[in-house]
């Protein structure tokens, strides 16, 4: 339960943990870059509060991070997927775009309910948005503690995920490549995942949508074995337009 204080103002409480915090308000926090003890106090407490040592030490909780492994092994705080590589396309790119385009705090729900979605309570084999928008409806009133676990769990996979194809973040360099770039291929950019995943519907004679639920992992070995392919060409062509020595 929250700890009850009294000041000049009357009564107010705080939190005693980062388990009685809201992902509402521990993005709340981060948006509004309340630094201080004296503005996080006022926060909680809906109005000024002046601190004191006696709310400085309340709140010294705080200057730990939120745990990532909390008690209860097995439980809803830990049910996530821990390999984010086996997760389809769409969901990955989705989380990607997101983080791309604003700061954590600003899309945190929406992260969390991408990530989680298939290994929740539906525990459906195909990923989908309706039941990802669900999941990140409820996110705010979780507590920190439900959420936080999961959401730090799928940024680092996204940062191991990019170590390991950080190939397929390396400039074309193949005459093809530039070709495209000086023709305009950039504008295509835009459109994200969407270019992939039409790519490789047209590659496999199927959908978009069944590339979408591919694993990520498949669908960027897939890449890095074209682009390979693409750039071995490039030499073989190169070499039989040299003149013979």
């Amino acid at each position: 339960m929250p700890a009850s204080f009294l000041d000049a103002a009357g009564p107010y409480a705080l939190p005693t943990g980062w388990h009685e915090v809201t992902t509402r308000q521990y993005c709340d926090l981060d948006r509004l870059a309340l630094a201080t003890v004296e503005s996080r106090a006022s926060y909680f407490a809906g109005r000024p509060i002046q601190v004191n040592g006696l709310v400085a030490d309340a709140l010294a909780w705080m200057l730990e991070p939120v745990p990532v492994r909390p008690p209860g092994a097995g439980s809803f705080d830990t049910d996530f997927p821990k390999d984010m590589g086996q997760e389809t396309f769409l969901q990955v790119e989705s989380i990607r775009a997101l983080l791309t385009a604003q700061p954590l705090h600003e899309c945190y729900n929406d992260v969390y309910g991408l990530f989680v979605t298939r290994c929740r309570a539906w525990k459906h084999n195909e990923f989908r948005q309706d039941l990802a928008a669900i999941s990140a409806r409820n996110c705010p009133d979780y507590p920190i503690t439900d959420t936080y676990p999961a959401v730090a769990h799928c940024l680092a996979e996204l940062q191991r995920l990019d170590a390991a194809f950080a190939y397929l973040a390396t400039p074309d360099e193949t005459e093809a490549g530039q070709r495209a770039q000086k023709a305009g291929a950039g504008r295509l950019a835009a459109f994200g995942h969407l270019n992939v995943a039409r790519h490789y519907a047209r590659e496999f004679s199927t959908t978009v949508d069944a590339v979408y639920q591919m694993p990520w992992q498949t669908v960027a070995v897939f890449l890095v074995q074209d682009r390979i392919s693409a750039e071995v060409a490039d030499n073989l062509q190169k070499q039989s337009s040299s003149p013979a020595e």
